[in-house]
């Protein structure tokens, strides 16, 4: 994908801690365990809405590609987060709670990073 030069030091790195621990999340034998003990099957691959923002990414580059790219994942993490604090709040399901509870930090820490990222570029992220 295109990134510009004026944010490419500090988007790579954050990249990489996302993806990393995204296919951390998907394969993660824990979550795997609940949904099978739920007989619930995860998804094997990105749901409609992941491929759109793909595809409008491949499209973009330079800073427009930057601004979508940061905007996108602070989007995303704030929606996990809320999802996950719902779900510790007031789910019915003591091991997808206790999953919630354990894996919220990890996306916070990320949240904050892409956040401070659009910060230093100068990308309003509300």
């Amino acid at each position: 994908m295109p990134v510009s030069r004026l944010l490419f030091a500090a988007i790579l790195p954050c990249c990489a801690i996302a993806i990393s621990a995204s296919m951390a999340a998907s394969t993660d034998e824990k979550l795997q365990a609940i949904a099978a003990a739920k007989g619930i099957t995860l998804p094997t691959s990105a749901s409609v809405g992941q491929m759109a923002a793909k595809a409008k990414l491949d499209l973009l580059s330079g800073t427009d590609f930057d601004t979508s790219y940061v905007k996108g994942q602070v989007r995303a993490h704030e929606q996990t987060v809320g999802l996950f604090r719902k779900e510790i709040a007031s789910g019915q399901d003591a091991d997808a709670k206790a999953f919630a509870k354990e894996t919220l930090p990890t996306v916070r820490s990320h949240l904050k990073a892409i956040k401070a990222i659009a910060a230093q570029a100068g990308i309003a992220t509300k």
